[in-house]
């Protein structure tokens, strides 16, 4: 058997500072990425333009990675959904490639549902987007025990567009580790970059989000902000924005909000006879709802919130 060796992925495009150790992540392979790549399933998606492409995926302890490509010629809508069996705890380890190209005038959405349980899961994204086109990106992970998550966008057409919207809800000693990047090479371009969630029980959350203005991208805007609650004392959240720029012409920007609930809010909850655990969920569904909000897929929405073990909205 060979031995473990640990490859670098999620990196930014420019290393900082590395004090806190979040120029990239580190990932345990006994094979090279390339090698591991290359032993994906090819899965091949055709895009339609009235329904959305459903795609389910149980994850097994023999389930072979996969490699999803895209060539997206229609406005359209494909959701990826990773699952498990409801009492399968067996460690499982899965990684996940998506490769897009959306033509010129085109809106795809790509929607990302992870609820894996007990599993390492690697999900890397990138999309070539051309002139007057949008790849709009949601992406939910919940289950994992350990969730590696990827967004690479490649503005390569004038005024095309990037808006990715991430949330999750960590607990019970989980991981996470994401890295998003708009890299604008057309003129006019923009991107907005949002990652929201909630940390609780021991868990750690890594957050990587680059707006990369590239030379010649003139009139083009960027933006990336992150939520971040933290219901525990004993959770880790690191976070790395990162604004590149070889273009004059341009605008960027990037805030954050990471702390604790506010306080009035808890109070005013518990007046109303609410235990805190329950005020609690409902902070932390209330992240996933917003994404949910963003796919309008009833299927799909019923499916994240059983999985939370939440009722459906009225």
């Amino acid at each position: 058997m060979n031995e473990t060796e640990k490859i670098r992925i999620n990196n930014l495009p420019v290393p900082t500072w590395n004090h806190l150790n979040i120029n990239f992540a580190e990932y345990d392979s006994s094979a090279s990425m390339g090698e591991l790549f290359d032993k994906l399933k090819r899965v091949s998606i055709k895009p339609e333009n009235e329904n959305p492409v459903v795609y389910d995926e149980y994850i097994e302890e023999n389930t072979e990675g996969l490699d999803f490509d895209f060539t997206v010629n229609t406005d359209s809508t494909v959701i990826l959904r990773f699952l498990t069996n409801e009492n399968d705890m067996t460690e499982k380890d899965i990684i996940i490639k998506t490769d897009g190209k959306i033509r010129e005038g085109v809106t795809f959405r790509l929607v990302i549902i992870n609820l894996t349980k007990n599993a390492r899961i690697y999900v890397t994204s990138e999309t070539l987007v051309n002139e007057n086109s949008s790849l709009i990106m949601t992406t939910i992970s919940l289950g994992s025990k350990k969730a590696y998550l990827e967004g690479k966008a490649k503005l390569k057409g004038d005024s095309s567009v990037f808006d990715s919207y991430t949330a999750y809800i960590l607990n019970d000693g989980q991981f996470l580790d994401m890295n998003y990047v708009a890299d604008h090479m057309g003129k006019n371009t923009e991107a907005e970059i949002v990652s929201s969630g909630v940390l609780n029980k021991n868990t750690e959350k890594v957050s990587r989000q680059t707006v990369n203005f590239i030379s010649g991208c003139a009139g083009s805007k960027g933006a990336e902000s992150e939520e971040v609650l933290l219901l525990d004392d004993d959770v880790k959240s690191l976070s790395a924005p990162l604004i590149l720029c070889t273009e004059e012409d341009v605008e960027g920007e990037h805030g954050a909000s990471i702390g604790q609930p506010d306080i009035d809010v808890i109070f005013y909850l518990k007046s109303r006879g609410i235990a805190i655990e329950k005020i609690y969920e409902m902070l932390s569904v209330a992240k996933v709802e917003a994404a949910l909000s963003r796919i309008g897929h009833e299927e799909t929405t019923d499916l994240v919130r059983d999985f939370l073990g939440v009722n459906k909205a009225e």
